[in-house]
């Protein structure tokens, strides 16, 4: 059975994580959103494809990661290179 405590110290790192989120401008993304930018941000070198199989978001459809990226591009929170090994992958990396 889960705690009581443990509960409360779930609850306060996510308000933690929420003051957080706020001090550095991305809480007003989506969850979706905020989760990318801190997993690109954590991830040198990001590409989408690492994203949509990236164990963290096994429970998000690829086409809610894609949009998220896409959106988050537009917003210019996030920008993408073109690889010089490989001209088909796509950097990601955070603007912030």
């Amino acid at each position: 059975m889960i705690s009581m405590d443990s509960l409360k110290k779930l609850f306060a790192l996510r308000e933690y994580v929420r003051e957080y989120e706020n001090d550095i401008g991305i809480s007003h993304l989506t969850e979706i959103e905020r989760s990318v930018v801190a997993f690109i941000a954590a991830h040198k070198e990001t590409t989408l494809k690492q994203i949509t199989e990236a164990k963290y978001f096994e429970n998000i459809s690829s086409s809610s990661l894609k949009m998220a990226v896409a959106k988050l591009i537009k917003e210019k929170i996030i920008s993408q290179k073109v690889a010089l090994e490989d001209k088909r992958s796509k950097f990601l990396t955070v603007n912030l």
